[in-house]
């Protein structure tokens, strides 16, 4: 279920909850039961919530985070390891920021849990972006390019706060993801003897999220429940 999309399909009905949006008696009756209570949060993904568990909203969306904070804590440890800068590092925690409030997000499906669980997915890649920008730009203006990455991160907080519009921050995401791919591409060609283990290692990630969008794209237009896939972890392996 997407918040976007204005469909009144069965199971596929959009439940954008925070501006009192029809529900169905029984989705209303496990709610308020449940230990979390009435649902805030502008997204409701297909998994049925409260089925496994009254304490978690969604059981397996919130469990399969723990790929993402242990796929942060893996590089973070080997960043440590290999005594990599700093900013490698910060990108592995970063990595961990996003899964700890997907985690929240899906546990509660609050409004605040879902801005923990976005807009880290923002700074995170801003983070990102800091740390694979060109040598030549990055050592000359080290400042000017933590400005950009972080009132880049802001503008897009801020005004999402606001608009609640899902798509403007999955565009905002998909832009800046983007970026780093061809970044990523730039400084490959400038490692001409590793270049062959890193476009490797760059397939990879991004046959892995190629897979995870397309699992996003079924979640959200999916009319069938059983018909789900809950693993949106897979955004982590690459």
């Amino acid at each position: 279920r997407f918040s976007m999309a204005l469909p009144e399909s069965g199971a596929a009905k959009t439940l954008w909850r925070a501006i009192g949006d029809a529900i169905p008696p029984e989705e209303i009756k496990r709610e308020l039961q449940s230990f979390w209570g009435r649902i805030t949060a502008t997204l409701d993904w297909c998994e049925e919530n409260y089925v496994v568990s009254s304490i978690v909203a969604e059981f397996w969306n919130t469990l399969s985070n723990i790929a993402i904070i242990g796929a942060g804590w893996y590089g973070y440890e080997k960043s440590r390891q290999y005594h990599l800068e700093s900013r490698f590092k910060l990108c592995y925690l970063a990595l961990m920021v996003v899964g700890i409030g997907s985690t929240l997000f899906h546990c509660t499906l609050y409004r605040s849990a879902q801005l923990m669980d976005e807009l880290p997915m923002i700074w995170c890649v801003s983070v990102f972006l800091y740390t694979i920008s060109p040598e030549a730009f990055s050592s000359k203006h080290p400042r000017l390019l933590m400005c950009l990455c972080a009132g880049y991160s802001l503008v897009i907080s801020v005004a999402y706060v606001y608009n609640k519009n899902a798509l403007f921050h999955e565009v905002c995401y998909g832009i800046g993801v983007g970026i780093v791919i061809l970044l990523c591409v730039v400084a490959i060609q400038k490692h001409r003897q590793a270049r062959s283990e890193l476009l490797y290692v760059l397939r990879i990630g991004l046959l892995w999220s190629g897979c995870a969008f397309v699992v996003h794209l079924i979640n959200n237009s999916s009319i069938d429940l059983n018909t789900c896939f809950n693993f949106h972890c897979l955004n982590a392996v690459h």
